[in-house]
């Protein structure tokens, strides 16, 4: 084995690792209870824009791809130009912020709700493990 890695355009990152080393002392068990609501619609019905129009800050938006994140912080910057300053913090995909949680809560960041966009393309433990790490009341 070298210590040499070949790439292509079609290299991926995979965060495996990363994502069970932020969540393996995570207590499942003392995870309080959490309350969801599932909003359904057809793709074009409104739900980002729903978002969009009741994000307030302290919400965390979470998304499973890094292009739907970039797209909802664009949209909101667009729509709020002097709000833009929580863009980065407040809306990320899932990974990011299960990778990064503590990095997040040590800088101060709190969130009131959370928010998960396209929830069902997701495994069920990253929402339960976003949530616990979110600490949304």
């Amino acid at each position: 084995i070298t210590n040499n890695i070949l790439t292509s355009d079609d290299t991926y990152i995979l965060n495996d690792l990363r994502l069970y080393n932020s969540v393996k002392n995570t207590d499942i068990p003392t995870t309080p209870d959490i309350r969801l609501n599932l909003v359904q619609g057809v793709p074009g019905c409104g739900k980002n824009t729903f978002i969009l129009n009741n994000y307030r800050p302290g919400d965390l938006v979470l998304f499973p791809t890094i292009d739907a994140a970039l797209d909802f912080r664009k949209r909101y910057s667009d729509l709020h130009p002097n709000q833009s300053k929580y863009a980065n913090d407040s809306f990320r995909t899932v990974h990011s912020f299960l990778i990064n949680s503590t990095l997040h809560l040590q800088q101060g960041n709190r969130y009131e709700r959370l928010i998960i966009d396209e929830a069902l393309m997701l495994h069920a433990g990253d929402i339960l493990f976003a949530a616990n790490l979110a600490k949304v009341p």
